[in-house]
Formats: C-alpha cells, structure tokens, sequence
C-alpha cells in the first residue's frame, strides 16, 4: 500500500474472535498487512471470546483462516512465526464487568513493558445486541471518554432504522467521543468504490471498455479493504467510516423505501428461503446474456436429483 505509514504502538482488541469475521477478514488483514511491513513495531492482537481455547489452538484456528482466505495465499512457516507470538486469546463473558477491568489492567501493563502509550482499538465482531454491553463495561473500565488512545470500531449493522441508529449513537457518544467511534458502512470500502467510479467515468481510456459488456475483469471492492480499514484505524484516519450524523441521513433516505416495502409487499417478488442459493429468477435474468451461476446451477442439479429419487 502506497503512501501509508507505519503506525506507532498499538493493541488490537477483538471482542468475538471465535467468530468467523475474526478468521477470514480481520486476521488475514492484520498477517497481510505484517507481510507488506505494515504493522506496528509493538503490537498485540487479544481476542476475546466466550468459548475457552489455550494460545496455540487460538493461533491454530486463525491460521487456518489465514490460509483459506488471504489475498495473499498460504501461510509459510517463517512468516506466520514472526507474526502469531502479538496473538493471545482471553475467555470471556461480555456482561461481567471485571472482564473489561483485567483488560484495562493488562493493556496498562503492555504499555509498561514497552515503555509507551499504545493505541488500543476495540474491534465489536460480535452481534448487534452485544454492543451496549461491551461498550459500557469498556467505559466503566477507564476506556472510553478517559482514554483519547481509545478507538471503538463497530460492524454492521447500525440500527435496524432511524430510530434505533440515533439511539445506538447516543448510547455509544455517551462513553466514547465521537472521533473515537469508527463505523464500518454495510458496503465496505465504500470511499473506494466512489473512487473506482469517478477514475471509470472521469478517464477517456477506460470508460468505454469499462462496462456493462466487460464489467467482469474489473473487481468492485479490492480484496484488501479490510487490510485498508485496519490500517486506518491504526493511524486514527477516519475518512472510510461513516460519521453520527452521515449514518442518520443515510437512514433518513433508506426508512421511508423501507417502510413503503413493507406497507405495499409486491405479491410476485422473487423470495427464498434463508441458506439457499436464491430465487431461480437470478438465473433466468443472467441467461438472458449467455451465463449462469455455477454454484445455483449445481444446487437446482442436486435438488432435482433428491426431487427425483422421491
């Protein structure tokens, strides 16, 4: 990544490690990001999480996320080495208090032992009715207002509508300032995508093979937005995250569709059970041009089969 800097001492907290956002975004960002020298000289990843695993099964689970779903393919031994002793793992119930205070005491210890005031983000991967919970046992613990080394960067979604996304905040901006929330947009990477379609529509040479007849070659969000997001937050950049007040207009825009949706439901729209590949309408629209979805395809195949044998 051009232009970045190397940021200074920081401590990446991750509240749901055992998840899977932990084992296929944020880890293999943070291991990419230590591949390109991107990553702080003192640095320590704790992952909280309720179910109990000692270090090394936590480092293991990681790892083989890393090597399913890096950008940058497997891990080789030499690498992941050097990169997985800042990991450790902590288990955890989010609603006892004394957690959030043995984590404040051990970030403070961190901060002794390297001889300076690290940054300490706390990364919410964990369901939306975990964030007031998390958030308030962090400020009860001297982690929010009165630590400025503070950041909170909360995951989709924020709010479910206007109402409760103006609540969120208030609830958040009530422990942490508001330049020490980092929210991250259901489209990730938004700023990006903005980017990609100004360079597309602004430049002469790109914009006419740069479309509907050829969309396929070009990627909408680079595989490496997480690594960009992090790296960000690190550097207390805020630019690619959504402020209070631009999260609410955008819920002021997208309630009133919603709720006409909702009072107005068309009685010909294409729905599908949840954990399956999707309407058949999607690849009646794609057919239209010649393609078809392999993995749908293999889905209806197996479907029809079971249909058959009955």
């Amino acid at each position: 990544m051009l232009g970045y800097t190397k940021p200074s001492a920081t401590v990446l907290v991750i509240f749901g490690a055992g998840g899977d956002l932990a084992r296929r975004k944020l880890i293999p960002a943070m291991y990419n990001l230590s591949l390109d020298q991107l990553l702080p000289d003192r640095l320590a990843i704790i992952g909280l999480d309720r179910k109990a695993m000692t270090d090394d099964e936590f480092r293991r689970r990681l790892r083989e996320g890393v090597d399913e779903f890096s950008r940058r393919g497997k891990t080789d031994e030499a690498s992941w080495n050097a990169f997985a002793p800042c990991v450790s793992h902590i288990a955890a119930d989010f609603d006892d208090l004394a957690v959030f205070f043995d984590l404040a005491n051990q970030l403070a210890e961190l901060d002794k032992q390297w001889n300076t005031q690290a940054n300490h983000l706390f990364y919410l991967a964990v369901p939306p009715v975990m964030f007031d919970p998390i958030a308030e046992g962090l400020g009860e613990a001297g982690l929010g207002h009165n630590d400025p080394r503070s950041r909170l960067i909360v995951e989709k979604p924020f709010g479910r509508d206007l109402e409760s996304a103006r609540s969120l905040n208030q609830r958040l901006t009530s422990i942490f300032d508001e330049p020490q929330i980092f929210r991250i947009d259901h489209y990730l990477g938004k700023e990006t995508v903005q980017n990609i379609l100004a360079f597309r529509f602004a430049n002469s040479l790109f914009e006419p093979i740069w479309n509907r007849r050829y969309k396929e070659s070009f990627p909408t969000v680079p595989p490496e937005a997480y690594e960009t997001l992090l790296l960000d937050v690190m550097l207390g950049d805020a630019t690619q995250f959504m402020r209070a007040d631009q999260l609410e207009e955008a819920w002021q825009v997208i309630t009133p569709i919603l709720e006409a949706w909702q009072s107005a439901p068309p009685s010909d729209f294409p729905n599908y059970e949840a954990g399956t590949w999707g309407p058949r309408e999607a690849e009646a629209l794609i057919a239209q041009d010649g393609r078809s979805w392999a993995i749908a395809e293999t889905n209806h195949t197996a479907v029809e089969a079971a249909e058959a044998a009955e």
